[in-house]
This record gives structure tokens, C-alpha cells and sequence, in this order.
């Protein structure tokens, strides 16, 4: 017994005195870059406690280094919080909300809002929040157009698709009749992607394990190297990688496909019934709100990556007929939704899928594809490309030409 306690003790530390090894190693290669170097979580002063909206981002911000994947970049906010440039009173100008593939992830002048901006040659003010939802994004685009105090000649909904998860989850459970639907509180709060997780606030978290990694995150260049491919060893594990999730240590790396598959369960679920049209009424509002300014209203709906890159989902659903039939529902309950409010839309799904290569492959190029590598959201090119698509649409649909108000 003593012996094996020696070999222990003697395997914990020729461990740790490899790691530091491996952390020194890795320190002396990356000395002259910024490949490990440059944060990639948001500073807990970013984003301030509301009551109303739960959180807001800190206004006049930065800047602070950032980095997603590749892609470097100073994390700042204007006056009002958003991640952009001053607002200097332009009129008219266009007000683009969102969840995080509206806020930043990409350096301001990627962004796909600024990239609108060019094509239309009119102010577009971005002021997307990380991990809100509809109803949040309503609130914030009201709080905005207030303290401009002149309202915008269109109202961009950057409307990615796990937001009517993100909806049912901050409805209260008793509004879920679980007896009907066991699984769908399970499904709401699914975790979308590790990597959007990095994005997501910890407002005064006391999770030990949370704070241990954040820890890492600042002092460990080796942690922030090798902490997805890590995660997605451990998870392959048999048993381990299941006991690992169940207590929380790890966040589930997946292409959230669960949260796509509620969608076409809504017509067969009476809860999910009830939590869609209580969906659709966050957009009703938002019709509603830009009525009341005599604005436009344009949803884009944004796709999962693996919904443009359907080879990631084809071992789960190997019929590609069925497939595609998965796929698609999302965007069309959607725009059925949004079609009867009166609501222009333009689901970017097709659309992307036709420029992006579609070619089968383990991992894709956040220099050349659409999408980053392992994060969910969009690459460089992705951003231009969604800024571009925006921007014909709006042009055809003449959304910029002076709207009267709709107000009664």
C-alpha cells in the first residue's frame, strides 16, 4: 500500500513538472505573437447588472485586446453600450440588434453591420448583445432609440435560430407542462457550443469550477491552447465523458441540433404550441415598436453552421431527404410566423449555402469558410457575406425610402 502511494505521489509530480515544462515551452514559442496571449473572454466590468434586461454592455468601454480563434481584435462600446463607433446624430440611420453574431466576435470594421453600412450608405447603428433574446433585444432597441431620441428609418432583427430556446428558457418552468413533454426543458437549456460559451455573461458566478477556468484563462497559455481539443477527448470517453457533464465540469462542445429539432415539434406539442405563439409575440411587439416610430422591420435569420454545413449532421440523420427536411423547418415555421405579422424577413440559409464549399471534411477554415473553426459563429467571410445579402435586400425591397408612421 505504502509503494503504491509513492507511485502516486511520483506520477502527480512528474505531471505537474511536465505541464510546467510544456506551459514553458509553450511561452517561449508564442513569445513574439499573440496566438495565446490576447484574452478571449470578456472582462466581468464588459457587462453591467439591469434590472429589466438582466444585463447590459458597460457604455465607453475599452478598448481591450480580444480574440476569437484567429481573428484579433479591441473590444469597445460607444455611448449607448454597443460595440461600435460614436453616433454623431446622423439621420437617417438604421438600428441593427441581435444575440452575439450581432455584437462582436469580429473586429468592428468585419462586422456584417458595417459591412451593411457601406452597401447602403447609411448610418447603421449595431448594438447586438451576446446571449440576448427576442424579447431582450426589443427591450435594448427601445432603450437605444430613447436616449437618441429620434427613432430610426429601419430596425434590423439579426434573429439567430436557437432564440426561441433562449425564449422558453427565461419563461418560468410552471409555464411548460412538462407532464406533456418531458424532455423539452432539458432541450431549452442545452448548451449551444463551448466556444459561444466563452461569450456568454458571468454575472457574479460562485461556480468553483467556472472560477478555477477563468483562472487558467489568464495565467496559463498551455489551458488556452489545448482546451478544446481537450474537452472533446474527454467527451468522447465512454462513461467519463457522460459522468463529466452531469457534474458540470465540462460544457457540452455539439452542434445543438436538439434545439433545431423543436421546431418541428411544435405543431405536435401542446406545450411547445404555447411557448412558440408566446414567441411570436415578442415579435408581434416588435412590429408594434416599429410601428409606433414609422420605421421598417427586417428579420434576418441566421443559420447554424451546421445547417449551411449539413455534412456535420450527417451521422445523425443519414437520409438526406430527411435532412434537409430537418433543416429547413426552422426558417420556415419562421417566416410563416413573421409573414403573417406583416414582417419582411430574409433567411440567409439558402443563400449561404450556395457560396459555401459544401465539400465533407472533419473541421472547417475560419480563413476560407464561411464560419469559424470550431466557434459557432461567422468568420470574416461570413460577415461580408451576410452584410452583402442584407444590404441587396434592402436596396430591392426599397425598406430606406421615408416610411409615414403606422401608429394609429
Amino acid at each position: 500500500m505504502k509503494n503504491v502511494a509513492i507511485r502516486l505521489v511520483i506520477f502527480f509530480v512528474a505531471v505537474c513538472v511536465t505541464l510546467l515544462v510544456l506551459e514553458g515551452v509553450v511561452r517561449l514559442l508564442h513569445a513574439h505573437t499573440t496566438l495565446v496571449s490576447v484574452p478571449v473572454q470578456e472582462p466581468a466590468s464588459f457587462l453591467q447588472q439591469n434590472h429589466e434586461l438582466k444585463y447590459v454592455p458597460a457604455p465607453n468601454f475599452g478598448p481591450f485586446p480580444f480574440r476569437v480563434e484567429h481573428i484579433e481584435y479591441e473590444l469597445v462600446s460607444n455611448e449607448f453600450g454597443c460595440f461600435e463607433k460614436p453616433y454623431n446624430g446622423e439621420d437617417p440611420y438604421v438600428l441593427l440588434v441581435g444575440d452575439s453574431f450581432s455584437h462582436h466576435l469580429a473586429s468592428l470594421e468585419e462586422k456584417w453591420g458595417s459591412q451593411l453600412e457601406k452597401e447602403l450608405g447609411t448610418r447603421v447603428l449595431q448594438c447586438g448583445v451576446s446571449a440576448y433574446s427576442t424579447t431582450q433585444e426589443l427591450g435594448f432597441a427601445k432603450r437605444i432609440v430613447s436616449e437618441i431620441g429620434k427613432p430610426p428609418r429601419l430596425i434590423v432583427v439579426g434573429y439567430f435560430l436557437n432564440d426561441f430556446a433562449e425564449e422558453m428558457r427565461n419563461r418560468p418552468a410552471s409555464a411548460l407542462k412538462e407532464a406533456e413533454s418531458p424532455n423539452i426543458l432539458s432541450i431549452a437549456n442545452a448548451a449551444t457550443d463551448d466556444t459561444q460559451k466563452d461569450t456568454l455573461p458571468t454575472l457574479g458566478g460562485t461556480n468553483r469550477f467556472i472560477q478555477t477556468t477563468r483562472w487558467l484563462h489568464e495565467h496559463s497559455f498551455l489551458y488556452r491552447l489545448f482546451r478544446i481539443p481537450l474537452k472533446s477527448t474527454l467527451l468522447n470517453i465512454p462513461y467519463l465523458g457522460d459522468q463529466l457533464l452531469d457534474m458540470g465540469v465540462l460544457q457540452k462542445q455539439a452542434t445543438s441540433f436538439d434545439q433545431m429539432l423543436l421546431y418541428e415539434q411544435v405543431a405536435e406539442n401542446a406545450a411547445l404550441q404555447e411557448s412558440w405563439q408566446a414567441h411570436v409575440e415578442s415579435m408581434r411587439a416588435f412590429k408594434q415598436f416599429a410601428n409606433e416610430q414609422g420605421a421598417e422591420l427586417l428579420f434576418v435569420i441566421i443559420p447554424w453552421k451546421f445547417q449551411v454545413y449539413d455534412f456535420f449532421l450527417a451521422s445523425e440523420f443519414p437520409d438526406a431527404a430527411e435532412r434537409a427536411r430537418v433543416i429547413a423547418e426552422p426558417s420556415r415555421l419562421l417566416q410563416e410566423a413573421l409573414g403573417q405579422e406583416g414582417i419582411h424577413s430574409l433567411d440567409l440559409l439558402p443563400l449561404f449555402r450556395q457560396q459555401a464549399n459544401l465539400e465533407p471534411r472533419k473541421y472547417l477554415s475560419g480563413q476560407e469558410d464561411l464560419f469559424f473553426r470550431f466557434d459557432l459563429h461567422w468568420s470574416p467571410n461570413g460577415q461580408l457575406l451576410a452584410g452583402l445579402l442584407t444590404a441587396e435586400y434592402i436596396k430591392n425591397k426599397a425598406l430606406l425610402e421615408t416610411q409615414e408612421a403606422n401608429a394609429p
